[in-house]
């Protein structure tokens, strides 16, 4: 598995590499106000990303630190989330630079609350998720596996989640976002291969 610190000195897909184990946004752009950061004291293990702000968002073009990287086709994005009641963190991923392409919501609101996969038009635009009740405040571990046809399926914790998506774009941009009000929320151990 390639660490951290190699992942911006332009590694290859030959394993899973670590976009953020929670320590360090090197490479991110962060927007309102200072958009993400590092909560040392919580995480899975801690720390973890959090957001700073309401409509915090930051994001990372996976194609600058991984030569020829041009799809998510084929490829499988992991993440670890935890989200407190009220709590709607957003992970973006196949994205173009405005954050058009889809994204993953675990959404902690009264409702019932429904966590899965929506499109996106940019960082702060969004159509709503389908899938499936997830319990507030525990941690998740999210496997979206994208096919080399664009079909997009997920797993919590292991389990299925019986949902299917068809890519809407297939940028090389992934990013988190939390929805409008809530200020917390948690993102950890982020990888892609």
């Amino acid at each position: 598995m390639n660490t951290l610190s190699s992942i911006h000195h332009n590694v290859s897909l030959s394993s899973k590499i670590l976009i953020s184990d929670g320590s360090s946004l090197s490479g991110w752009t962060l927007l309102n106000g200072t958009g993400l950061a590092i909560k040392t004291t919580f995480g899975n293990p801690a720390p973890s990303i959090y957001p700073t702000s309401s409509n915090s968002y930051g994001y990372i073009n996976l194609a600058t630190i991984i030569p020829g990287l041009t799809t998510f086709k084929g490829h499988t994005l992991q993440f670890d989330v935890f989200a407190p009641y009220s709590s709607i963190p957003d992970i973006f991923f196949a994205c173009d630079a405005s954050g058009a392409g889809q994204m993953f919501r675990i959404d902690q609101r009264a409702g019932p609350p429904v966590s899965g996969l929506a499109k996106t038009t940019s960082w702060t635009l969004w159509g709503n998720p389908s899938g499936i009740l997830l319990s507030s405040s525990t941690w998740y571990t999210i496997v979206i596996t994208i096919s080399t046809a664009g079909v997009v399926t997920w797993t919590y914790n292991g389990t299925p989640s019986g949902v299917s998506f068809t890519l809407n774009k297939d940028g090389t941009y992934i990013g988190i976002q939390y929805d409008g009000g809530n200020t917390n929320g948690y993102v950890d151990n982020i990888y892609f291969w």
